[in-house]
Formats: structure tokens, sequence, C-alpha cells
């Protein structure tokens, strides 16, 4: 009941407060759940169509198009309305899921380029089947922040879809592509993961709804984690309708409708201190004149001060849950990365000297002839200085976990993805460290020591 009561709100205050694009949007969206006014075929092939234009975002936003088999699920969807049968209220309706879905037969990449050619899954996630058995037409796979790791939105392997409201600006994350997709309309609902915001950010950025439901509620096996702890799956469409509805076909709920509710009487607390602390000036202008707008139909508002938000803070400058448990995550991805650059690089010499001096010291012809550059003691006791220092300063850039990392140095012909991973892998590096500093003692987070 509790959170029935929730969207119920939460759907009468979206519409109180939805930008006039957002009230375009919604308007043009289909009522999840009610009959179809347009075939799903004719609403599929309008989200394709979406998806290739040259000029918009869908190869930033999908990376993975289902086209032929998203046909095949629209005309059963199409025969099934003919007939007057129904699978439940996302029959017909358009879907993407989040890059991090396992989908029978296929790598789940998970944003990344490291896990492309990683062994295919070998069945559906169980929040995808359930998808499927409700009816939904699966039209794509979503672009993501790399391992979720980011509210962002940005990828730099497969680019950053463009805010839809600013192509300049970023759709926020992890779930970019979702939000996108939704705006854009390539799709009516996006199925996305939420750890600490990840299907909300995006939905606040890109204009449209996002919903992180109780974790334990929708089955997570089958969605490449961030965090055991805090990870749920939840959707973002353009309306709150929407979102309830995908919500109840992905936790196995009997479908139910939601009713109009009056802000009337309503309480609401806000949050001061870390919550609007460092606002930027135009949220803030906006933030109050919302507020204003919420007091003006009656709704009952307070501030209020929560000092657990400051103990969150001073209890995460250690480490986060899903740092942590990131780190317990990716070692063998790391240690996999790392073994290909190795066997890349070229063999070594037999001095065995530090890739920095062998660069120092060059084998080129001087102009002054072959083995000229042995003749003069001085010059090579400068290369010989200036090559040490910068093995010191080489060495002294790696912190303690990335030099056990780099136990052979990973040069030779590059590979970008693996090196992009191994760059962003610092920070669950750096945050692993410091929580062993701290006292951890969980074997997870030792494997490297």
């Amino acid at each position: 009941m509790v959170r029935r009561q929730f969207l119920h709100f939460a759907g009468a205050a979206t519409a109180f407060f939805a930008p006039p694009y957002v009230v375009r949007a919604q308007a043009q969206a289909p009522r999840i759940g009610a009959p179809p006014t347009r075939s799903a075929q004719d609403r599929l092939e309008e989200a394709l169509a979406r998806i290739a234009d040259p000029n918009g975002e869908g190869s930033r936003a999908c990376l993975t198009v289902y086209a032929q088999a998203a046909r095949a699920a629209a005309d059963a969807a199409d025969a099934r309305a003919r007939i007057g049968t129904n699978l439940g209220p996302l029959d017909g309706a358009i879907v993407t899921i989040k890059d991090l879905f396992d989908v029978a037969g296929e790598p789940t990449r998970a944003g990344s380029k490291v896990l492309a050619d990683a062994p295919p899954a070998t069945t559906d996630a169980p929040a995808l089947r359930r998808l499927r058995a409700g009816g939904a037409v699966i039209v794509a796979k979503t672009n993501m922040t790399e391992f979720a790791f980011s509210g962002i939105g940005a990828n730099p392997h497969y680019g950053t879809p463009g805010n839809p409201a600013d192509r300049m600006r970023v759709p926020g994350g992890s779930s970019s592509g979702a939000a996108v997709a939704v705006a854009d309309g390539m799709c009516e609902i996006a199925i996305g993961s939420d750890t600490g915001g990840s299907t909300r950010v995006p939905a606040a950025l890109c204009g449209v709804v996002g919903y992180k439901p109780t974790k334990s509620r929708v089955p997570t096996e089958g969605a490449f984690p961030l965090s055991y702890t805090l990870d749920s799956v939840g959707p973002i469409a353009r309306s709150v309708a929407a979102c309830a509805a995908a919500d109840a076909v992905m936790a196995g709920d009997d479908p139910w409708t939601l009713e109009p509710v009056p802000l009337q009487g309503l309480r609401l607390g806000i949050p001061q201190g870390l919550p609007l602390r460092g606002l930027d000036q135009t949220v803030a202008a906006q933030f109050s004149d919302a507020t204003k707008e919420l007091g003006r139909t009656g709704v009952r508002l307070s501030d209020e001060v929560l000092p657990l938000l400051d103990d969150m803070v001073r209890v995460n400058s250690k480490a986060t849950f899903a740092v942590a448990e990131s780190w317990s995550i990716h070692p063998r991805t790391a240690r996999d990365a790392c073994s290909r650059l190795r066997s890349l690089r070229p063999p070594p010499d037999r001095s065995g000297a530090h890739p920095v001096r062998r660069r120092l010291h060059g084998h080129a012809p001087r102009p002054d002839g072959p083995g000229a550059r042995d003749g003069c003691p001085s010059l090579r006791s400068r290369r010989a200085g200036v090559a040490d220092d910068a093995d010191r300063r080489s060495d002294d850039r790696r912190s303690l976990e990335q030099r056990r990392l780099h136990r052979q140095e990973c040069t030779g012909p590059s590979q970008s993805c693996d090196r992009q991973f191994l760059r962003s892998l610092r920070d669950f590096t750096s945050a692993a460290a410091r929580g062993r500093a701290a006292g951890w003692t969980d074997a997870r987070c030792t494997q490297w020591a």
C-alpha cells in the first residue's frame, strides 16, 4: 500500500510540475495498459526510425538493436489484440533494456569494451523473461556508463548520448541511453538499474520519470552488478503510470491502476544541509519556485534537519558500499585486461631495462655515426641520471595497488579499451586501499595483496 500511495502522489506532483516539453511528450505517449490507438507494429517502426536517424542520438543511445525479433514480437502483440486477448499492461509496449542485462547468446558488456568478447549469457535475466512473458517488445539494449560507475552518463567507448534539452550537455547516468531513448521516442519504457540514482538522475536530467524500487522487489540476477547491497532494477518512462506498470510486471505483481489524488494536505519535509549545499544558482531558483507552488496548492512543507546525512558523509569518506563491493567484483576483469596488454608488449632487451630508460637511451643512430653515443662518458652519465630520475617519478606516480596491478610493465601496441578500464579502476583500488587502512578484513578486498 505504501508503494501505491507513493506512486499516486508522485503522479500528481509530476503532472503539476512538468515543464512544457515534458507535458507534450506525456500527451504523445500511449497510455500503458489501455487499449492501443495504434498498432504495436506502427509504434515499433517509428521507434526503429528514430534509432536509425543519422541526425539523432540512436547510435549512441542504443548499442544493440533487435529489429527482427522486435518485429516478430510486435506482430504477435497485434495478433493478440485482434482476437481480444492480452498478456498484461505491457503487451505490445516498446521497451529497451540497459546494456548490463543478460540476453541469451550475447556477452553482457555493461558499457565496457573489456567484456565485449566475454562468454555469452546462457539465459535471459529474470527481469527480461518477465517482460517478454508480459508481451513487451524488446527493441534495443541501451548505452550506459561503463560498469554503471558514474551519475554523469559519459562513455568513452561507445559515445555519450546528448541530453534532449541540449545535445551539448550530459544526459546523466548511469542509465544514460535509457533516459535519452525514452525522451527521444526510441522506446516507450526503458529498463535500467539504480544503485545510487542511476535511473532517477538521468530521468531528472532528461525530463522523464525514473523509479528505483525496493532492492528485493525485482530480481537482480542476470544484471551485471555494481553493488550487491544497493542495486535494484527499475524503469524509466514518460509517465508515472508507465513506470508503475513496468514495475508490476517485473515484480510479478498483478497490474493495478493509478488513481488521481489531491495534493491538498500532503505533508512533505525538505531536508536541510547536505542535499541543498552548493546548489547551482539556476537549480536553487527553480527549487525555490517549486516549493512555493507546492505550498500554494495546500501541501504542508517543513524544513527538516537530518544529522544522519552528515554521518553518511563521514562514513563514506573511507569507502562506499558501491566502491567496496565493486572491488570484489572486478579483480578478475582487471587481471585479464592487464594480461592482454602484457601479451602484446615487445620482448625485453637483454639488460631488462625499465621501459622509460630504454626510451630515453634510444637506439637510433646519431648524426655523427653509429656507436658515437657510447663514446661520451659524460653524456652516458647524464642520460643514466635522467633515466634513474624518470624511473623514480614513474614509480612514485603509481599507488601501492597500481604497482601490484602492474607487476610487469604494460607496454606495446595500444588496446585503448583495456587501458581505459585500468585507468577507471583507480577509483576502486584507491578506495580499497583506504578501506584496508581503516581496518577492513574482508578477504575479497585483499585478493591482490
